[in-house]
């Protein structure tokens, strides 16, 4: 049979025969010019023209398919299926990957209150302008709404390496401003405040855990999976080392810790304990900090409206860093930021820091005085006007034009002037301020 367009498609019909017999129904062949492998179809017609419209149809989707007039079968499947089917799928694909269980347990919710509260219930209904309503809606923080954004993009994402969906709607949108719009700012304790609170917690356990969160400025969620065998405790280089299974950037790292830590730590240590077993088997509520802040006399908020929590201790870690002049590279390695705007700009308070001790380290330079040299100045440095400023009945003018009768006139000469010999043409301006030129104009 004839295709459709010479530039896009070959097809055929055939039949099987038996016993020198056509029987059954037509099977459709088509193949286009950049295949190699012909596609074979049913056509599940006995009729040969019927066989053939049928094939044409085909043969015309399948071609608006390659070129994007139409969308494919997969594709508009896809759009009728429920957007919850999805999320199901997009939650079992996040535990395959092997992310983080507290990550998976969080988007999954997520993304099921974007899609109860905005109205979402197929593919088609994704849409950027509803996010945007509903952000300026809800009543979450900014840090909060710039998750919610990050979790619908990345499923969209999702969705597009599926070929279910075409577009990313989430991918213009800006995020929420969160410098300045915190809910919950921390802020960073001092030295003395960390000792207070050491010295005035009644508990062994939580003294421990708040020096190691100060020494090391470990999360929340890795120091409640320590190990013994994450510590090497000898005295001449005290180790902690973060495993992938416990470190948020999921690489093994190590880092050296203060003598007086591994000191405290060889003291808090049972002495049946074995490698496998937890540092800590027990952890701490936030009520019990703020009892414990009660306790030491540091006040829960500042004057700034800033909270002390136990994330406030690894603020207080890059801060003192900072304050002491340690390398900065230094300290994002300690704080194990892959990002040094985090260590920059998230966990210090240059507030803090001695700025006017680095402002005074600059180097000084000096400036002439504004004041105009005396006539004595000028007598000492010229001592051949000493002759003529004791006349009398001058002016200023005068004496210094016979003060200095061997100096260069100030005058312009006209000869050694550029601009006098070049010509000064209609609609330009004048080539020399205050002096005309005698060429004339050109018309």
């Amino acid at each position: 049979m004839s295709s459709i367009s010479p530039h896009t498609e070959v097809g055929y019909l055939k039949r099987y025969r038996r016993g020198g017999k056509p029987y059954g129904n037509y099977i459709g062949f088509y193949r286009f010019p950049d295949e190699n492998q012909e596609h074979k179809i049913n056509l599940k017609i006995r009729d040969k023209r019927f066989a053939e419209q049928r094939l044409r149809e085909i043969i015309a989707h399948q071609y608006a398919v390659r070129t994007g007039l139409s969308p494919s079968d997969e594709r508009v499947q896809a759009a009728g299926k429920p957007l919850v089917e999805y999320i199901e799928e997009y939650t079992s694909s996040m535990k395959a990957r092997q992310l983080k269980p507290e990550t998976i347990r969080k988007i999954g919710p997520m993304l099921r209150r974007l899609c109860d509260e905005c109205g979402w219930l197929r593919i088609a209904d994704l849409s950027g302008s509803q996010y945007e309503s509903w952000r300026g809606d809800v009543d979450l923080s900014a840090k909060s709404k710039n998750h919610y954004l990050n979790a619908a993009s990345a499923f969209v994402n999702w969705l597009i390496t599926l070929q279910v969906c075409e577009r990313n709607p989430f991918k213009g949108i800006r995020p929420a401003r969160v410098v300045g719009n915190e809910r919950r700012p921390r802020r960073a304790l001092t030295v003395d405040e960390v000792n207070r609170l050491v010295e005035h917690c009644p508990c062994p356990r939580r003294r421990m855990i708040y020096m190691l969160a100060f020494a090391t400025a470990a999360r929340t969620d890795e120091m409640q999976g320590f190990r013994w065998s994450d510590f090497d405790l000898n005295l001449a280089n005290p180790t902690i080392t973060y495993r992938n299974s416990n470190s948020k950037s999921k690489k093994p790292e190590r880092n050296p810790i203060p003598q007086w830590l591994a000191a405290a730590l060889r003291e808090y240590k049972p002495d049946d304990a074995s490698p496998d077993d937890m540092v800590f088997t027990i952890w701490m509520g936030s009520h019990t900090l703020d009892e414990d802040l009660k306790r030491a006399g540091i006040p829960k908020l500042n004057a700034h409206g800033e909270s002390a929590c136990l994330y406030s201790l690894r603020h207080s870690f890059n801060q003192t860093m900072q304050e002491a002049g340690i390398p900065f590279r230094h300290a994002q390695r300690f704080m194990r930021h892959s990002d040094p705007k985090h260590t920059a700009n998230t966990y210090l308070n240059s507030d803090g820091l001695d700025l006017r001790g680095s402002i005074d380290k600059m180097p000084v330079i000096q400036s002439p005085s504004r004041t105009a040299r005396s006539v004595v100045g000028v007598v000492e440095q010229c001592p051949e006007v000493s002759g003529v400023v004791a006349i009398d009945g001058q002016s200023q003018t005068e004496k210094t034009t016979t003060s200095v009768p061997e100096r260069q006139s100030m005058s312009v000469n006209d000869t050694d002037c550029p601009d006098t010999h070049r010509q000064w043409s209609r609609g330009e301006s004048n080539p020399r301020a205050g002096i005309v030129s005698n060429m004339p104009l050109r018309v």
